[in-house]
C-alpha cells in the first residue's frame, strides 16, 4: 500500500541520515518507525486501561491512600528527581572544566602541578 505523507525537511532530513545510518531503504525504515510507534501506542493504552482497573479494583476493597499521604509520597518524587537532576548538572559541569583544562593543558596555557607547586607559583607571583 502506498501512502503520501508531507514531512518538514528536518524531519525528512532525519529520516534520510537515520535510513542511511542503518544502510537501509528511506521507505523501510519509516515503516517500521511508525509500526514501532503503532505498537507502543498500543502498549501504552493497554497499560494505562490496566492501571486504571487496577486502581478501581483497589479502591473498591478499600485499598488507598488519603490525599495527604498521595502528595508527601509526590512531594517526596519530586525532591528526589530535582536532587538527581542536579547532580547530573553538577557532573556535566565537572566534565566541561575537565575538558576545558585538558585543552588548557594542550595549548600550554596551563600546566600540571601539585598543591605545592601551585602555592609557590602563586606566591612568586606577589
Amino acid at each position: 500500500m502506498t501512502i503520501v505523507v508531507s514531512l518538514s525537511p528536518e524531519l525528512e532530513a532525519r529520516l534520510h541520515e537515520k535510513a542511511a545510518q542503518q544502510g537501509q531503504d528511506v521507505s523501510l525504515v519509516a515503516s517500521e518507525l511508525l509500526a514501532s510507534v503503532l505498537e507502543w501506542e498500543a502498549q501504552d493504552l493497554d497499560n494505562t486501561i490496566k492501571g486504571i482497573q487496577q486502581g478501581l479494583d483497589d479502591f473498591e476493597i478499600g485499598k488507598f491512600r488519603s490525599f495527604h499521604e498521595f502528595a508527601t509520597a509526590q512531594r517526596r518524587l519530586l525532591l528526589e528527581l530535582i536532587y538527581k537532576r542536579r547532580v547530573e548538572q553538577r557532573y556535566e559541569e565537572i566534565a566541561r572544566n575537565a575538558a576545558q583544562t585538558m585543552e588548557a593543558l594542550k595549548a600550554g596555557i596551563a600546566k600540571r602541578g601539585t598543591l605545592a607547586d601551585l602555592q609557590a607559583d602563586l606566591l612568586s607571583q606577589e
